[in-house]
């Protein structure tokens, strides 16, 4: 066995090694998040979006297991559990896996944590809880408790027990930490790991409560959304699951506690994964029109509220992901456009993510700011959703044709468009318009461009 002064001595020397991260590390380093644990129970996402709570390894100090006794309880059962897995007798795996973990994991973290020093601390020693071999290589599940010491470091006090994934990084083909979460009723914590060449490779604990997995949104002819699943099987506590190389969609890429019903939907939230590799990273082909003037009339509600609206309409209409059941995990579009209809009625068009491609969507609502109020709020108001189909962003422009002779909602962030009726061009005002129906082209001239003509069919 390591004496503790072996041990001191790697880990001094190991304290300011030199460890890449990945480059969404730190947003998960903070301690807390939008999701608690009762919610990450329910189901999971994507997105994105959510911050996950990442602690775990080495102080660059003297770890608070060596420097004296210790009154912190572990939280979690499984430190006292025999280590699980095909590779749990494989002493030499186990070694490199603990070696790793001692002078990788806090240095890591540091590194990251907003110019943070010795922001943890172990209090323990560190126990493998399920070693095994995977199709992205052999892998491990470390336990840990910790100390958060925040001092000038952004991350709350407390004493996580962490769970970390180490595993070979495709890198260097070499052993290393790949991600930590934490455990507990107290901390956002997923224990679900996508890793691996292309993050094809899945491992999930049964504490993290995972039932199904679905790598991405599928979106039909109709703008309807819907997701294929495929069932976890746990084996040892830990469940290994391979998808085919590529399925991996960045924020669509789903692993749920709840099975879905007869429509593909889900009640509850999904579950948060923690992405151990990013050369996966798949950014969402949208256009980026924070500034466009997409404001024509029609709507008396603010952004907030129209999104809302838009949110909703969608979501009864079957139109965003049934894995997705709240605003927060839907994937949409920085910009809108909204204008009154000559029949009175208010148009709402957007841009939303989905099946590896950007869609456009047009909600036609009643004009009046009661009705637009009550579909913000989530209550059913008639409503009218048309699809406008896969777009590609590169193109620079949106169009798309309202039923009922409503005309055509156009807009190119930045340019000045024209529209051709009856052989005169007549000039837009601004970069988003409301078009009439008998409209046949619209001329795009963005600055220090050649004026583009597109056909109106």
């Amino acid at each position: 066995m390591t004496s503790e002064n072996d041990l001191l001595e790697r880990s001094l020397r190991h304290a300011v090694t030199d460890v890449d991260a990945p480059a969404d590390f730190a947003d998960r380093v903070l301690v807390g998040g939008r999701r608690r644990r009762f919610r990450r129970r329910a189901g999971m996402a994507t997105a994105a979006a959510a911050v996950t709570v990442l602690v775990g390894g080495l102080a660059a100090s003297t770890p608070a297991w060596l420097a004296g006794p210790d009154s912190t309880t572990p939280a979690d059962s499984r430190m006292s559990e025999p280590t699980r897995g095909d590779l749990a007798k494989d002493a030499a795996f186990l070694d490199k896996v603990l070696d790793r973990w001692r002078t990788e994991s806090l240095t890591r973290l540091d590194r990251v944590a907003y110019e943070g020093k010795d922001c943890w601390a172990f209090t323990t020693p560190a126990h493998v809880h399920w070693a095994g071999n995977t199709p992205a290589g052999p892998a491990a599940l470390v336990l840990q408790p910790a100390r958060t010491t925040p001092g000038t470091c952004r991350i709350e006090p407390g004493t996580p027990t962490l769970l970390g994934l180490v595993g070979t990084d495709g890198k260097d083909n070499a052993t290393h930490v790949l991600d930590v979460v934490t455990t507990g009723e107290d901390y956002t914590s997923s224990e679900v790991f996508a890793f691996g060449p292309k993050a094809a490779t899945l491992i999930a604990t049964e504490a993290s409560g995972a039932k199904v997995v679905s790598p991405r949104i599928e979106v039909g002819s109709d703008g309807r959304k819907a997701r294929r699943v495929q069932p976890l099987e746990f084996h040892d506590g830990v469940a290994v699951h391979q998808m085919a190389a590529g399925t991996y969609v960045e924020r669509e890429f789903v692993v749920s506690a709840e099975v879905p019903d007869a429509q593909g939907r889900t009640k509850k939230h999904p579950l948060w994964i923690s992405k151990s590799t990013h050369d996966h990273y798949t950014p969402q082909p949208q256009l980026d029109w924070p500034k466009l003037r997409g404001d024509l009339g029609g709507s008396a509600l603010d952004a907030p509220a129209r999104r809302m609206l838009v949110w909703n309409a969608l979501r009864q209409s079957g139109m965003t992901d049934p894995f997705g059941p709240t605003i927060e995990d839907e994937n949409g579009a920085n910009w809108m456009i909204s204008a009154g209809l000559p029949d009175g009625r208010t148009v709402i068009m957007t841009e939303r993510f989905g099946g590896s491609s950007a869609h456009l969507y047009a909600i036609l609502v009643p004009g009046s700011k009661e009705a637009q109020e009550k579909l913000a709020r989530g209550e059913r108001v008639p409503h009218t959703v048309v699809y406008g189909g896969k777009h590609d962003p590169r193109s620079g422009y949106v169009a798309v044709r309202l039923p009922d002779g409503q005309g055509w909602v156009v807009a190119s962030y930045g340019a000045t468009l024209r529209y051709n009726l009856g052989g005169l061009w007549v000039t837009a005002q601004g970069d988003a318009a409301l078009l009439p129906a008998a409209a046949t082209h619209l001329e795009i001239t963005k600055p220090g461009a050649v004026a583009v003509v597109v056909p109106l069919t």
